[in-house]
């Protein structure tokens, strides 16, 4: 699967670069070959870079509306623009992303992708072409005029509000200049923030975990504060428990993934796929599910790429057939979800088919769905490849638990299960249930679902 573009590129410098460059307010001109900006490539501080967009004559930026352009760096993984970590000048005059380096030795090298698609103030699109940005020298701070000697002073910091892995403060500060950035220092915390409509978003912390901040400024010139303010006792958000264990049995069951079953997956999955939201593997009292602090509406687990450790793989893949996960006994999909914010309208895709909607998911709690598999096409069913949850529009965390295809079993006649020990009759809407292991039959011996 690509990520497709309606725009056409065109593009942004036509001179070969042969050595390292600074980019410091170079000028650029967009596709349609009207509205420009200047661009910078700049190192803020220690780990903290940037890329900054500063529109010219009467363009605005609004909103980041499809990014593919990235980072790569000395050590670590590349470093994804996504469409959520822009900010935004109150004038719409200034489109900025600022990024870390995985280790305080690793540098940012050469840009990976091509185009910043953003959203004009006013309606429309602007998309500028990246290509020709090549052997870029990251270590310019593109300061303009005489130097700024004069630090700024700290004024106020509140706690605003926390989730499981963040917490926000608002704060304030004054300089002669502009305040751009403050500094945290807490337990395994000590690094700059850029505050956004006058919060800063303390990310990177522990779920459940009590933390004190001490804050100070920092203006465009790295000038520190004398001065700080200090946040008391606040806590990020505990995860919740996990889901109730499925109750099928594993010979009726295909896993992808559940604490419940062995897993049908000789290779495993991966969850970062194409821009979607990474996931990150947690425990809570010994069991593992996955949270999704979410940066786009989509979580993609595999990939339709080849790769050992790219597609959501099962029997012999290494046999030169890339042979995808075969649902073809199995009847329904099942999956656990928990959702901060509740969400309607939401679709699962086997292998870009649709398989259906989620329905309303309510937040706070564990809701299990299952959908059947009939919908899907043969080829699909027995070569599963990649599933994409979409549609999490608005909503900040995902958990996600027992993600497994599952059949029911042969039916057992009425005289069986009663012959079976443990079992419990009982009467449910004017009709005989029997029930054994947590399995409900009817009177006919068949699985109730």
């Amino acid at each position: 699967m690509k990520k497709l573009f309606s725009l056409v590129a065109v593009a942004l410098m036509s001179a070969s670069v042969f050595s390292a460059v600074q980019y410091c307010q170079e000028p650029i001109t967009a596709n349609d070959g009207q509205n420009s900006a200047h661009l910078s490539l700049k190192h803020i501080s220690e780990q903290t870079y940037a890329i900054e967009l500063e529109a010219q004559g009467d363009l605005a930026f609004e909103s980041a509306y499809n990014v593919n352009c990235g980072v790569n760096q000395t050590e670590g993984a590349g470093i994804y623009f996504a469409n959520a970590g822009w900010t935004f000048s109150a004038d719409g005059k200034v489109a900025t992303f600022e990024f870390e380096t995985a280790t305080a030795a690793s540098q940012p090298t050469g840009l990976y992708g091509q185009y910043i698609c953003l959203s004009k103030v006013g309606g429309g699109l602007v998309e500028f072409n990246l290509a020709a940005i090549t052997d870029i020298d990251w270590t310019a701070n593109c300061a303009e005029g005489p130097a700024d000697e004069e630090a700024p002073v700290m004024g106020t910091a509140t706690f605003v509000s926390a989730t499981y892995s963040s917490i926000t403060l608002a704060v304030t500060a004054t300089d002669n200049v502009a305040v751009k950035r403050y500094h945290v220092v807490a337990n395994g915390v000590d690094k700059d923030f850029t505050p956004n409509d006058g919060n800063i978003i303390v990310t990177g912390l522990t779920a459940g975990t009590s933390y004190t901040f001490v804050v100070t400024a920092k203006d465009a010139a790295g000038n520190v504060s004398a001065n700080s303010a200090t946040v008391t006792d606040v806590k990020t958000l505990d995860y919740p428990a996990a889901p109730a264990a499925p109750t099928h049995d594993q010979a009726n069951v295909r896993s992808i993934y559940s604490d419940t079953y062995t897993s049908a997956l000789a290779h495993g999955f991966r969850t970062d796929n194409w821009g979607s939201t990474l996931g990150q593997e947690i425990e809570v009292e010994g069991n593992h599910y996955y949270v999704y602090n979410m940066t786009s509406n989509v979580i993609i687990w595999g990939n339709s790429n080849d790769g050992d450790d790219a597609i959501i793989a099962a029997d012999g893949f290494n046999d030169g057939t890339n042979k995808g996960l075969d649902l073809t006994s199995m009847e329904k999909l099942h999956f656990d979800l928990w959702l901060s914010e509740t969400c309607v309208g939401g679709v699962v895709l086997i292998n870009d088919d649709r398989l259906g909607e989620m329905g309303q998911l309510e937040s706070g709690k564990w809701v299990s769905v299952d959908m059947p598999l009939s919908g899907l096409s043969a080829d699909k069913l027995n070569n599963l490849r990649w599933m994409k949850f979409d549609g999490f529009a608005g909503v900040k965390t995902v958990f996600i638990d027992n993600v497994y295809a599952w059949k029911n079993g042969t039916s057992t006649s009425i005289m069986d299960v009663n012959t079976l020990p443990e079992t419990t009759k009982t009467i449910i809407d004017g009709q005989l249930v029997i029930i054994r292991d947590g399995i409900r039959y009817n009177a006919q011996g068949q699985v109730i679902e």
